[in-house]
């Protein structure tokens, strides 16, 4: 499968109901916590760039990327200055396994690199086994664990990963 890369606009009413459909469909927005497409507007503010994932003229997948951000929670903020956040790799069920989020990660070094970012930071929930052993075989280290980061539905750990560059 060829996986293309592409921007996505945060103005674009429909891309944005696009993406928001594409992340329920994924798993990684419960579609019971949001009404389409105002409350992933909202969402979609913690973020500075969204992109389309597409696998030979399909779209399969979104990536939502921020720049210098404050993240974590209120026992545990981390300021990311100089790094590359990844909010999210969202890959529909049906097109897993096939090299689509490897080509994602991949195309996310490749543009923190290009864009001078000193480092690469990923949060992936405690239970995601798949999400983490993408970051791990992208050379991701773990560089800390956030307990009870995630509230709904139960207070889950956040494994946060990180790529010096």
């Amino acid at each position: 499968m060829g996986v293309r890369i592409v921007w996505a606009s945060k103005k674009d009413p429909a891309i944005l109901t696009e993406l928001a459909d594409i992340d329920v469909k994924a798993g990684y927005l419960p579609s019971e916590q949001f009404d389409y497409p105002d409350e992933w507007k909202k969402f979609s503010k913690l973020f500075d760039f969204f992109f389309v994932v597409d696998g030979d003229g399909e779209t399969i997948g979104s990536i939502h990327l921020g720049a210098n951000l404050r993240w974590g929670n209120t026992e545990t903020p981390v300021k990311c200055d100089g790094c590359l956040y990844v909010g999210s790799i969202a890959i529909l069920p049906d097109y897993r396994q096939n090299g689509a989020g490897t080509a994602a990660v991949e195309w996310i070094i490749e543009t923190a690199k290009a864009n001078m970012f000193s480092c690469i930071i990923a949060n992936v929930h405690a239970t995601n086994i798949a999400s983490s052993n993408l970051f791990r075989s992208a050379d991701f280290e773990l560089y800390k664990i956030i307990k009870n980061y995630w509230h709904e539905p139960d207070d889950e750990d956040c494994l946060v990963f990180r790529l010096k560059l």
